[in-house]
């Protein structure tokens, strides 16, 4: 068993994603087409989203002509190619989080970003005042009255299951 097979349990859109596509062709089929093809490929695993709306802003339609053929790939690198070449201005792309894959335009799915900031400085000194193990002074963080930050720490990477909150973003 590959030791990502726990992973993509949990994470039903990167096993999705990651699944090999041995070969597909489309002749002037219309998105609508590729979007079925996407839902089949996942087959109930995970739900398909597209945000249509967005799309047309983008000058993207239902009857859109798709034009391409691919061999010995996978679901993301096909979205890759097809989403290339459907928009210039406002690029297509999608975003997993749970078992839902949205598509739509880089634009509409940035205005939903949210930025959290948490104070990890706690968690941090306590980690690493173990017996043992050196401790190090933690410089606080303080906001300007512009809302930016006064200090900017390291960045910290944890590599935790994140079940009910990770994002994938093609």
């Amino acid at each position: 068993m590959p030791a990502h097979a726990g992973r993509e349990a949990i994470h039903p859109i990167r096993a999705f994603l990651r699944k090999p596509v041995e070969a597909v062709r489309w002749d002037d089929a219309p998105l609508e087409d590729v979007i079925e093809w996407l839902r089949t490929e996942a087959d109930g695993s995970v739900s398909i989203v597209v945000h249509w709306n967005a799309l047309a802003d983008a000058g993207v339609h239902h009857d859109t002509k798709v034009n391409a053929e691919l061999q010995g790939t996978t679901v993301a690198e096909v979205l890759r190619v097809v989403f290339e070449m459907l928009s210039d201005d406002d690029p297509l792309t999608y975003e997993g989080t749970g078992s839902v894959l949205t598509i739509s335009t880089t634009s509409q799915l940035d205005r939903k970003r949210i930025a959290r900031v948490y104070d990890l400085a706690e968690i941090i000194v306590r980690s690493t005042s173990a017996p043992g193990v050196p401790s190090r002074r933690i410089a606080p963080i303080s906001l300007s009255t512009s809302g930016t930050s006064a200090y900017n720490p390291p960045r910290v990477g944890v590599d935790w299951p994140c079940e009910a909150w990770c994002s994938v973003r093609g």
